[in-house]
């Protein structure tokens, strides 16, 4: 059974990287892949209430979430001394919700994060 779960984990994690790999379109296909649901909602508002109290540098929810989307898990480590994985994650939950709640600021967001690793892959 554990073969099983580290199997399902290395694979989640085969795709994330390779969907990163893809820029904005990648990124899209992941949120589409998100199922909001109670538990999913609990554990992202747990987050942001939480991660402040915990996290190096203090930003907003939008900043936090879109620096887990830009950067890789050391810099965003560096940064913020949170866990890459699961910040991703909650980020997951947060574009989904944003996409569906104010598509316009969702698009202004993407927009804004993809333009900004652009910028920083020509440096």
């Amino acid at each position: 059974m554990v073969d099983a779960i580290a199997a399902t984990f290395e694979a989640e994690q085969a795709i994330i990287k390779d969907k990163r790999k893809q820029g904005i379109n990648g990124f899209e296909w992941l949120v589409m892949q998100v199922v909001l649901d109670e538990k999913r909602k609990k554990s992202l508002d747990d987050w942001v209430r939480l991660s402040p109290l915990t996290s190096k540098k203090k930003v907003d929810p939008l900043t936090l979430f879109s620096d887990a989307v830009r950067l890789d898990a050391d810099a965003f480590y560096n940064m913020y001394e949170l866990n890459w994985w699961i910040a991703f994650d909650e980020a997951l939950t947060y574009f989904t919700l944003m996409k569906e709640r104010n598509y316009d600021m969702y698009f202004d967001a993407l927009q804004d994060i993809f333009s900004k690793e652009k910028v920083e892959d020509t440096k």
